[in-house]
């Protein structure tokens, strides 16, 4: 009789090792989407977590465990791809228009920006497959001026060279009819930030 009963708990142990020392099979990755933890060599009780990819869903669940026998508490999740792109707002000093909401794969979003701003970026967007737009939303930037606000020649002289307006980098010449004196710079130059170099002079 106690032979019997080692017998039986030499066998109980046997199969009790055997369920708790055989591991789960290896997890591969999803498609689109990646695992973490023990997911190659898991034993009982370890767990195995999925994700997906930015813009694809996770079907199934997202944390697998290993279970006695060597089995999975689930089957391994899939990842899927959304049928259109993201809602997009206008960059702040812009507009947008086309299908910029809703977009389906193939359709596009495109981009202006008010007066006096320039667009950094792209101009059109296209909502490709996976979900994902062809580039990142562009900017509006205010725009460099291009000129200084035009000056007029002083009382009793005249000026000469780009003035009224003026260019950038280019100059304005002044000078004084004969019996006045000029007081000031003779001559001013349009600046890369839209000023004159100074204050216009003036003829005494």
């Amino acid at each position: 009789m106690a032979r019997s009963i080692n017998l039986f708990s030499t066998l109980y142990r046997v199969v009790q090792k055997k369920f708790i020392d055989d591991g789960c099979p290896a997890l591969n990755r999803p498609a689109n989407g990646g695992n973490s933890g023990s997911c190659t060599s898991a034993v009982v009780g370890q767990s195995c977590s999925f994700t997906c990819d930015t813009g694809y869903t996770l079907n199934g669940q997202s944390t697998l465990y290993c279970q006695a026998g060597g089995r999975w508490s689930s089957s391994a999740p899939t990842c899927t791809a959304p049928s259109g792109c993201s809602d997009l707002n206008p960059p702040a000093y812009g507009g947008l228009s086309g299908q910029c909401r809703q977009a389906t794969v193939g359709q596009s979003c495109s981009f202006t920006c008010q007066a006096g701003y320039t667009l950094t970026g792209q101009a059109t967007l296209y909502c490709e497959t996976g979900g994902r737009w062809s580039s990142s939303v562009p900017s509006c930037n205010r725009a460099a001026p291009t000129g200084c606000a035009s000056l007029v020649a002083p009382n009793g002289g005249y000026m000469l060279g780009t003035c009224a307006p003026g260019r950038v980098g280019e100059t304005c010449v002044f000078g004084c009819d004969e019996g006045f004196v000029l007081r000031g710079q003779r001559t001013l130059a349009c600046e890369g930030g839209g000023q004159w170099s100074t204050n216009p002079p003036y003829c005494q």
